[in-house]
C-alpha cells in the first residue's frame, strides 16, 4: 500500500457516515497526529479545539480518547444533522451507545474497528451475525482456531465486546 493510501486509511471510518465527505470537523483532545494528518489530507477543514467553545457548525466532530461526559461537549460543536465519530475501548461501546442517545443523537451505531483504530483493516457492526460472520469466515490456522472458537462463543453470550480493542460510536445531532 502506498504511504499516501496508508495515511488517509486512518480515517476510512467517514465511510460509516453517510456523506464520506467530511466538510468542517472538530477534533476534540487528545489531539491523535496521524488522523488530523489523514483529515486534512482528505480535504476536511480540521479544528483542532483544546476546550469547546460556542460555534455549534461543524459537520463532524472527533473523539479519540475521552469519557462520556465529552459527548455532551461535542454536541455543542455540531450543526443540527452534524456528526459525532468516537472511538472508544470494546467494553465501554453499549455505554457510550447509551451516552449519545440520552444526549439526544439519533441514528446512533457501533462498528468493532479490527484490528484497531489504527491498523483498522474491517469495520464490523455490532450485530451478533455481522460479528459471527465476521469471526468465522477466515480460518486462523490450527493454532489460533481455539481462538476463533472463543470469540465465537462471546458473540454468542453477548460478552464480545469484552474481547475487541476498539469500537467506533457514531450519531447523528437531531
Amino acid at each position: 500500500m502506498s504511504g499516501a493510501l496508508a495515511a488517509v486509511r486512518r480515517a476510512d471510518w467517514r465511510f460509516l457516515l453517510p456523506e464520506p465527505g467530511l466538510g468542517r470537523v472538530a477534533c476534540l483532545p487528545p489531539h491523535e497526529p496521524e488522523l488530523i494528518a489523514a483529515l486534512l489530507a482528505l480535504g476536511a477543514d480540521v479544528d483542532r479545539l483544546e476546550a469547546p467553545g460556542a460555534a455549534a457548525d461543524h459537520d463532524v466532530v472527533v473523539l479519540t480518547a475521552g469519557s462520556r461526559r465529552a459527548v455532551t461537549a461535542a454536541r455543542a460543536q455540531l450543526r443540527p444533522d452534524g456528526w459525532l465519530y468516537a472511538e472508544v475501548p470494546g467494553r465501554a461501546a453499549l455505554a457510550w451507545a447509551r451516552a449519545l442517545r440520552g444526549a439526544g443523537f439519533e441514528d446512533v451505531t457501533a462498528h468493532w474497528l479490527w484490528p484497531d483504530a489504527r491498523t483498522c483493516r474491517e469495520m464490523v457492526p455490532l450485530d451478533r451475525a455481522a460479528l459471527l460472520h465476521a469471526i468465522s469466515r477466515r480460518d486462523p490456522g490450527a493454532r489460533l482456531r481455539a481462538r476463533a472458537g472463543a470469540a465465537s462463543l462471546l458473540v454468542r453470550l453477548g460478552l464480545f465486546r469484552l474481547a475487541m480493542r476498539r469500537v467506533a460510536v457514531i450519531g447523528r445531532r437531531s
